[in-house]
């Protein structure tokens, strides 16, 4: 033999059993990493779903930032169970991709959906304004300056020149350079967070003023300025900047104003203007603005803004008017002017004018005749800006029609009880507390004859109770600033303690038709209210000017619905469409059903499902299929060989195991040890006396469903139920009779990450018996922490975070109902049956929880 011969002979032998069966090991653990990179992306799945289940189902305020948060995790994490299925079915499933990209392409489009994109010129002259700049389709200007352009061509010189960067001047400007996009990724750092926005919000201001402006506003503005700046402004003069949104139910939003003072030099104002331009719009990212938005539901690129610049003499007088025309065939015009207040009444024949402080009599007959001459082109009652200059000349800046209630919201009205009011009076009445008289406290809309107001009282100190404010509850403020303005529009009535009534706060509570209680003097309504133990349920009675505390008790205090945004808002449409591609489940239940194909997986939830149920078909295989002692399917002994296989897919043994049998002794799996204990606790008692009725809906289910008959070799009731384990998880997928369970559990050091997810369905009985049943056990574990999620005849329980020590007994629960809860289907009908099983069950969970023994009868 040559030495050619003598070394293909040495190298072509067989490797021997110890090298082969490292290689399986190192196999294994691949393919285990692979498993538990897949169980982190599968739990972070239903993590954000629940996340946004529970948004879409209770009140609290959410942003863009959880929306867009919600989208990208969704993605992310199904998309590395796609990667992590394929790798371990050597890419089996890549046909899962096409639906998987559709839904990504889907989800992106929603988040782009409610923007506002406008088209147009992005500078007009305030007399240049037509119905079209405000059209609400493409809104370029605020549907106020459209207005004021009416009157204007008939009254101009109730109006001062001015000039406008429309909202396409400012989404030209935020989409410059990719601002926008920044802003989008400093307001997603912030996550709804205020503490961290109002960080962004510096950041935001920063960026934006360094950022220059498109050459073709500048030329714009410049061109603008060239033509009629000299006209706009002189010595003593100067230009307003106001910077207002373009939709008019978004009016209540107060953004703070500026002045640029005269200057002759043409290209220093030019600077002045562009620079008031960036200030204003980062008015608009201030935390007053972002927890606006947050209550109304809209995100910040769906609320558009304008920026006014017009000339006001630096020195005038300004202040707002109320004008209501046709009450009672008179025109009715208040004047409000610092802290002055003067009513005056017309008729066609009388005009009765009352002294006001600091104003004087000629100046309030100008004032009444600009009012005149625009009620006149009024059909409702309206609240109008106005500014004095020095010659005594009346020019109007904004107005607005009022704003009724009703029209803001309708869930504005907390539903609270209501109680026998008119008792009140007469008979002592347990839900009525103290009462108080509105005394010597200043009253803003007087003029408004306002329906009796039942609401909550709630202390707003900072934004973020501005933020947990219900809506329709009474606002009380120690102080109304102009920045709390938007708080207007959420509350039924407001009281506060300090305040102007001619401030811009009051304007606005006229314009939006709330009442506002001042309470500046002492003894004050708003101290009475401070000094009790905690927030009051009111009563405010007008015709009585009475406002009377309601006790309610528990029961009714828990039945009042509360709102803390605005429902059916733009955010909540796009969340419900966000859920609607994420959250429905088309696919079957049982991964044995013929329809359980990728065709059917139309969502994230869908894809999720599918793959896990693929992976633990590839696991078992792999684990089941290999001669190798080291990851065989070992067949579960106690005392006797138990109808359960366990597959160690890393450390759930003590030791490597040969042969076809594993005792409980040698699992350390912590998880499996404590679900087996419950498993064990109590010896199953058997079936439950059947009934008539649950006797035949066993019968009429088995004729019509062909998985219930043994006999045939597919039927899922014939498989094998399966421990998948480490030292710290087990996954356990069973089949007891005519019901599936699973479970996945993971116990570890970690607490954050730890979880109990429990799932039960099936069963004999017609599908109205195993839904009561999936309500029966839901009742049973709701009591020890578990969030039970029913759908049909299926529950899923879960618990996510917590300690060893608070997860194991949760797991000898669960262990106790995966042997107590078969064939229940059969007594659901029986109310009394129920009720004594509900009552043992419960008591014997209560002891196995507690790790304590359970004593039963013994026959």
């Amino acid at each position: 033999m040559g030495l050619f011969s003598f070394l293909k002979k040495i190298f072509s032998q067989k490797k021997t059993p110890a090298i082969e069966a490292v290689k399986d090991e190192q196999k294994f653990a691949a393919r285990f990493h692979r498993f538990k990179l897949f169980l982190n992306a599968h739990l972070e799945i239903s993590s954000v779903a629940m996340e946004l289940e529970e948004r879409l189902c209770n009140n609290a305020p959410y942003g863009m930032p959880f929306i867009r948060s919600c989208a990208s995790r969704l993605s992310s994490s199904v998309m590395q169970c796609l990667i992590h299925l394929n790798a371990l079915s050597k890419d089996r499933y890549k046909k899962l991709n096409q639906p998987f990209d559709v839904l990504k392409i889907e989800v992106q489009n929603i988040l782009k959906s409610a923007v506002i994109v406008v088209e147009g010129p992005f500078l007009l002259s305030l007399d240049e304004i037509t119905e079209a700049h405000s059209d609400k389709a493409m809104p370029l200007v605020n549907p106020d300056l459209t207005n004021m352009a009416k009157i204007a061509k008939d009254e101009p010189e109730l109006f001062t020149k001015g000039f406008v960067l429309t909202s396409a001047a400012w989404q030209s400007f935020m989409a410059f350079n990719d601002l926008q996009s920044e802003i989008d990724r400093t307001i997603q750092i912030s996550r709804d967070d205020l503490q961290l926005y109002e960080a962004a919000c510096a950041s935001i201001k920063d960026r934006m003023a360094a950022a220059p402006l498109p050459p073709e506003i500048e030329e714009a503005i410049e061109r603008e300025l060239s033509e009629v700046y000299h006209s706009l402004a002189a010595p003593g003069q100067a230009l307003l900047v106001q910077c207002r949104p373009v939709l008019q139910e978004h009016n209540a939003l107060f953004l703070p104003e500026q002045l640029i003072a005269y200057t002759p030099d043409l290209e220093t104002a030019k600077k002045a203007c562009i620079n008031a331009f960036k200030t204003a719009m980062s008015f608009a990212f201030r935390p007053q603005s972002s927890a606006y938005r947050l209550k109304r539901g809209i995100r910040h690129r769906g609320m558009p803004f304008c920026v006014i610049f017009r000339r006001i003499d630096t020195e005038s007088a300004r202040g707002d008017i109320v004008i209501r025309p046709n009450i009672s065939e008179k025109t009715q015009i208040t004047i409000h002017i610092k802290r002055s207040f003067t009513e005056i009444g017309k008729n066609k024949d009388t005009k009765i004018i009352k002294d006001t402080e600091g104003l004087s009599i000629d100046l309030q007959k100008s004032l009444l005749e600009a009012g005149e001459k625009i009620s006149h082109y009024l059909t409702e009652d309206s609240v109008a800006f106005w500014a004095l200059s020095r010659t005594g000349q009346v020019s109007f800046l904004s107005f607005s029609s009022c704003i009724k209630p009703e029209e803001l919201s309708p869930h504005l009205n907390q539903v609270i009880p209501q109680p026998a009011w008119d008792t009140l009076n007469s008979s002592p009445y347990p839900g009525i507390g103290r009462a108080w008289g509105f005394g010597n406290s200043k009253r803003v809309g007087r003029q408004v004859n306002f329906k009796d107001i039942t609401a909550k009282a709630v202390l707003v100190r900072n934004i973020t109770d501005a933020i947990n404010f219900p809506l329709g509850a009474i606002l009380v403020m120690e102080r109304a600033a102009q920045q709390w303005s938007f708080m207007l529009e959420f509350a039924s009535a407001v009281i506060v303690k300090q305040a102007s009534p001619n401030g811009y706060f009051s304007a606005m509570a006229r314009l939006l038709q709330k009442p506002l209680f001042i309470c500046d003097e002492e003894p004050s309504l708003f101290d009475a209210i401070l000094s009790l133990n905690e927030m009051p349920y009111l009563h405010i009675d007008f015709e009585q000017e009475l406002v009377q505390e309601i006790v309610l008790s528990a029961e009714e205090a828990e039945s009042v619905v509360e709102y803390l945004m605005i429902p059916n808002s733009p955010m909540h449409e796009l969340a419900i469409s966000l859920g609607a591609l994420a959250l429905p489940v088309h696919l079957p239940l049982d991964p044995d059903n013929p329809d359980f194909t990728v065709a059917n997986c139309k969502s994230y939830i869908d894809i999720s499902l599918y793959v896990r149920a693929k992976i633990m078909q590839e696991m078992l295989r792999y684990g089941t299929d290999r001669k190798s002692s080291y990851n065989t399917a070992k067949q579960l002994t106690t005392y006797v060989p138990k109808q359960f296989w366990v597959v160690d897919l890393n450390d759930g043994f003590k030791e490597q195991i040969k042969g076809q049998y594993v005792n409980i002794n040698q699992i350390v799996s912590k998880p499996l040890h404590a679900l087996w204990e419950g498993i064990e606790a109590v010896p199953w008692d058997g079936p439950p006396p059947v009934s008539a009725k649950g006797l035949m809906s066993i019968v009429f289910e088995a004729t019509i469903n062909p998985n219930l008959d043994p006999a045939q070799q597919s039927s899922v009731y014939t498989e094998k139920n399966y421990f998948m384990i480490t030292k710290d998880y087990c996954n356990m997928s069973s089949r007891f009779g005519f019901h599936y369970l699973s479970l996945d559990a993971l116990v570890g050091n970690r607490e954050k990450e730890n979880f109990v997810i429990f799932q039960f369905r099936g069963g004999a009985t017609n599908k109205e018996r195993r839904i009561m049943r999936v309500h029966f056990i839901a009742d049973l574990l709701t009591p020890f922490g578990f969030n039970c999620d029913l759908s049909a005849d299926s529950l899923t329980a879960r618990i996510e975070g917590g300690t060893v020590e608070q997860l194991l007994p949760k797991l000898r629960v669960v262990g106790y109902l995966v042997m107590h809860t078969r064939q229940l289907d059969i007594i659901m009908g029986n109310s009394i049956a129920l009720t004594e099983k509900r009552l043992k069950m419960l008591s014997h969970m209560e002891l196995i929880e507690k790790g304590e023994q359970v004593i039963t009868e013994t026959a």
